[in-house]
């Protein structure tokens, strides 16, 4: 179960997006006479449907995700959110969250993780439970990735850095229960895809530092440009790599 807060000036709406519960989840949900609170039920196929689902059926401007164990970190987190809303231009705003339970990436207590760079998202993704994202970053990117059962949140980060600034701020968001998939599971098709995914993703910027490390993939990926006929993306990749191969020896 994932619940979508969708942030709209002052006002918002919850969506509990239910794959069909055996607990009792429409029991508890019902039992709030709120009618900013609506749920859906029904068969899905997996976190990142139902996150997909929440967003076409949200009306405002501004969503974040949930799991169905997590919590906003003080009751007045939207109503901060909103303020920062309103001062920026930005449409990805993130903060931290506060972890509960041990993971393979955090420990318990910790407050995770501060601001990213596009260095630091290589090596780690932002919780999604500390983002908010504009509708139209999803216009621009896409949803998320069903492909990847575990990681497509951290696949959506990723497209969104590359083409959208991502403010941040040093406030707590959420707190983020250890035990879900996400800590527990590896995403072995986001593994195998990454390499190539940050070629894509991040293709007008490859010539950057922050790239070097991925300099026999790049070329790599060229070859696969070339088989496929395409020759002036093929070309800029060998170039790259090149530019990266003689910095590497000149030092």
């Amino acid at each position: 179960m994932d619940s979508i807060l969708n942030q709209t000036n002052d006002r918002y709406e919850i969506l509990i997006i239910d794959g069909l519960s055996k607990d009792e989840t429409s029991k508890i949900i019902n039992s709030y006479s709120d009618p900013k609170i609506k749920i859906i039920s029904e068969a899905d196929k997996g976190i990142y449907d139902a996150m997909n689902k929440g967003i076409a059926l949200a009306k405002g401007q501004w969503l974040m995700f949930l799991g169905s164990d997590d919590q906003l970190a003080d009751d007045k987190v939207l109503s901060d959110i909103v303020d920062v809303i309103k001062d920026r231009n930005e449409k990805v705003i993130y903060g931290n969250v506060i972890l509960r339970g041990n993971t393979g990436w955090g420990t318990d207590g910790q407050l995770y993780d501060g601001k990213f760079s596009i260095e630091k998202l290589l090596k780690k993704n932002i919780a999604h439970q500390a983002l908010f994202y504009h509708r139209s970053v999803f216009q621009e990117c896409g949803n998320y990735n069903q492909l990847y059962k575990i990681c497509a949140d951290y696949d959506l980060n990723l497209r969104v850095a590359a083409k959208f600034k991502m403010h941040y701020i040093d406030r707590k968001i959420a707190v983020f229960n250890a035990g879900g998939a996400s800590t527990s599971s590896r995403d072995l098709n986001f593994e195998q895809d990454f390499s190539n995914n940050i070629i894509k993703y991040f293709f007008k910027d490859l010539y950057k530092d922050t790239f070097k490390g991925l300099e026999r993939k790049i070329s790599r990926y060229a070859k696969l440009q070339l088989r496929q006929f395409k020759f002036l993306s093929a070309a800029y990749l060998l170039l790259i790599s090149l530019y990266f191969k003689i910095r590497r020896h000149i030092k």
